[in-house]
């Protein structure tokens, strides 16, 4: 078993259903420092799912990975229907068992009004 841990930002997100139940498909962004980058398959159906069923906006969030790194699904090239290799614009992965930490803020919350202001 290989563990991973990285930040990433979040570039695409699609809620899926699999044997009727929902679960929310995630691709991650993760850079290095000499900007190499790779891409990072995660599926949930914990926190993430919840917000992107309420609407918010979770593209290009910030987020704090580990996981289980998926061997087998390992790629950086991929075969067309016409047999031809093709090499990935970038590599990647899936992870499983999943642990996600969102980073910075959240869109505003409206304040519910308490009193209705009292004219003078």
């Amino acid at each position: 078993m290989l563990k991973a841990t990285a930040t990433a930002n979040i570039i695409f997100t699609e809620i899926v259903e699999n044997n009727g139940k929902p679960f929310l498909a995630v691709t991650l962004a993760v850079s290095d420092r000499d900007d190499n980058s790779i891409r990072v398959l995660v599926r949930t159906s914990n926190g993430l799912l919840d917000a992107a069923q309420k609407g918010e906006k979770l593209i290009g969030q910030r987020v704090t990975i580990t996981g289980d790194i998926a061997l087998n699904s390992l790629r950086s090239h991929y075969t067309t229907p016409e047999g031809v290799n093709k090499t990935l614009q970038n590599a990647e992965f899936r992870l499983n068992y999943v642990s996600i930490e969102r980073h910075g803020s959240r869109p505003a919350v409206e304040p519910e009004t308490v009193q209705a202001e009292i004219a003078v």
